[in-house]
Parts: structure tokens; sequence; C-alpha cells
């Protein structure tokens, strides 16, 4: 009963209670970092903004007989693992080579780019119906809309890697219709949650890192003091573009989050209009982070009795590779294969004893594309 009490409060405590000791610190990724490591294209997502407008609560609650929200100063809607999720999802459609969309956002009534995070709540609660288990709701309205609110990043991670075909009215404003499709959003059937439980910050440090290179953008939740921490842990869903360490911590690495407040810099306030679009923490302040595991694209081709291989993304640009390996038939073991100046790998199938059955076994191991960390594809190329 307490913590459902508590709940709004905590769930806000970037905004209220900075005062017991905020775990997360505003930054300039550009300038703020000894050194760093960043995912591809992390300064092209979009900045999207969960916090409410005067204007939009005026304009919603024309519709409403009950139910009317409230606008609340020092409180946004309580939708940041949504946004969050819509931000890992916009990463991935960049990678697919896909054009971000332009949406309206349904808190706010400002147009912004990517995916549209309402959407993705829209499902979220209607398969809460199904299996409350599967999809939690908080235990307690959201303090802006009045009514409860999905609690779970692996809930979304759910709906990203199974998705259906379907058409969903809003649940507040059933005038609005939203469209899906099984191939919406640019996930696989997987994910894989990295927690932190007991583990020291620098055994769970070592963790995410790798987390990182293996698949790219992690989705995850900020427990922002240890006060909070003690009555809830995650309280506050981002997602992780990179890690470093900063000129006045050099012996500390932290992780760099993008947050769902707008495009701001690291000295805009969090009380109002936005927030800081970067933070930093430290990984004992972070409760678990998911990650999305997608297989490379292998683009091959056939000369005479040779094969050359390019990695790639949906988009068709080249991956970083951390292993190309074939599998010898005859010897039962895998030979490694070094890329050429143009980042090609170049190999003869029956030199290595390769094929069999028509077909040649690749494992690929390529940055971000990992199906776990430490953990490549396997591949079938077919033998022409």
């Amino acid at each position: 009963m307490i913590v459902a009490m508590l709940f709004p409060i905590i769930a806000s405590g970037e905004r209220l209670l900075e005062r017991t000791g905020p775990a997360c610190v505003p930054c300039n990724p550009e300038t703020d970092f000894a050194e760093a490591f960043f995912i591809r294209d992390w300064n092209k997502l979009p900045h999207k903004n969960q916090e409410e407008s005067q204007e939009r609560v005026d304009e919603v609650n024309t519709f409403l007989t009950k139910k009317k929200w409230s606008y609340v100063k020092a409180l946004p809607v309580l939708a940041c693992l949504s946004f969050a999720t819509s931000t890992v999802a916009d990463w991935w459609a960049m990678e697919y080579g896909w054009d971000l969309p332009e949406y309206y956002n349904f808190y706010n009534g400002k147009s912004e780019h990517g995916f549209n995070p309402r959407e993705l709540e829209v499902v979220y609660i209607k398969r809460s119906k199904e299996s409350w288990t599967s999809y939690p709701m908080a235990p307690v309205p959201d303090l802006i809309h009045k009514r409860p609110f999905p609690a779970a990043n692996p809930g979304y991670a759910r709906l990203l890697t199974n998705q259906e075909e379907g058409k969903i009215d809003d649940t507040i404003l059933p005038h609005i219709t939203y469209y899906y499709t099984k191939d919406k959003y640019p996930f696989e059937n997987k994910w894989l949650k990295f927690k932190r439980k007991l583990k020291s910050n620098s055994r769970y440090t070592k963790e995410l890192i790798a987390a990182i290179h293996a698949h790219g953008p992690l989705l995850t939740q900020i427990e922002f003091s240890k006060f909070i921490r003690a009555v809830l842990p995650g309280v506050h869903g981002v997602v992780i573009v990179g890690y470093g360490k900063t000129e006045e911590n050099p012996n500390d690495t932290v992780f760099i989050l993008h947050d769902s407040y707008g495009d701001n810099p690291k000295e805009h306030g969090v009380r109002v209009n936005g927030g800081p679009s970067y933070k930093y923490v430290k990984a004992k302040y972070l409760h678990a982070a998911l990650g999305f595991p997608h297989r490379p694209v292998l683009a091959a081709d056939y000369n005479g009795g040779n094969v050359a291989v390019k990695v790639l993304n949906r988009a068709k640009k080249p991956l970083k590779v951390f292993k190309f390996a074939i599998w010898n038939c005859e010897k039962k073991k895998a030979v490694l294969i070094e890329a050429d100046e143009n980042g090609t790998f170049n190999f003869n199938p029956e030199k290595h004893s390769a094929t069999n059955n028509g077909f040649i076994s690749v494992y690929v191991a390529a940055e971000f594309y990992m199906e776990s960390p430490g953990k490549g594809y396997w591949f079938k190329l077919k033998h022409q």
C-alpha cells in the first residue's frame, strides 16, 4: 500500500526528489568526457518530450466527461517507458535504412519525429488485459491523465519482438485509431535482460559495456537515489547510448543516457518545460537493461571458385566485424578469415573444405549485431 501511494512521486523522482541525491548528472556528451564510446548515429536520434502542456490538457478535456486531465507543473506524464522504447525503435529503424515518421505527441500536442510512443502504450494496455503478468500496469493512476499506465520495460520488449497486425482505438480518445502490421517495428524475435541483482558496480559496468557493443542501444531504468531505491527500484525509463569517463572522475566508467524531455542543454532545469537531453550515471544506479539482438546482412559475390563477403546492416552500411570464420567440414573446425583493405572477407570454399550439401557455414560477430555478448551468428551461404 505504501509503495502504491508513493508511486506517482517516486516515478517522478527526477522532478521532486532532487535533494535526496540524484544518481544521474546532466551532461554534454560532446565535451564532458575525457574518453567515451557511443553507438553509431547516437546524435541523430530524435529528442522527444513526455511532458504534457497546458494547451494539450485543455484540448483533451473537451472530449472527456469524466477522468479529465490535470496540468501539474511539477510533474510530467508517467510515460517514460514508452518514450524510451520508441527511441530504441528509432535507432534500429535508422539501421534498417527507414525514414523516421512524423507524429503528433499525444501529451503535449507538438509534432515530433520517430515512432509514436502512444501507439506503443495502447498496444501494451490492450495486452495487459490479456496477460497482466507479462504486461503489468502501475498500481495507481497517473496524476495527469488519471488512468493506470504501463509499468515494465520487459512488457515493451515482448511487444516489440512479438508484433501483431490489426488496429486499436486509443483508450482515452477512442476517435483516434492506430494501425499495426507485423513488421511495423524493426525488431527480430528475441530480447535479452541484463540484471544488476547483487553485482558490484565494476562487474555490472563490464556486463553493460559488453551488452552495448553486442546490441547497440539498451533500454533501462534509472534509480535516482538510495532513498528511492529502498522503496521502489527502476523509476525512470531511458536509453543507454554510450559510456565513458569524465575529467573529474577518470577512474570511473559511467553510462550516457538519452532522456525524453526534449532537445535541451545540460544547464536546462528539470522543473518544467522539459529537461536536459543527456545524463550520465554509474552502473549501480541502473535497475536492469534490455538489449535486442539483430542479425547482420551478408552480401556475397561469387567469382569462379572464390567468394567475397561483406557484412552490412539493412541500410547497406558496413559493420565493424570482430570475427569472421568459415567451417572446415573435413577438419571440423572454424577457420578465421581476415578482411582485406576494403573490409571484404575473401575465401575459397574448396581450399578450406567448406562446402556441405551445397552450403557454406559462415560465422560472423559484428558490433551491435551479436546473438549475445561474445557470441555471433552462424549463416549458411549457398555455394554457387
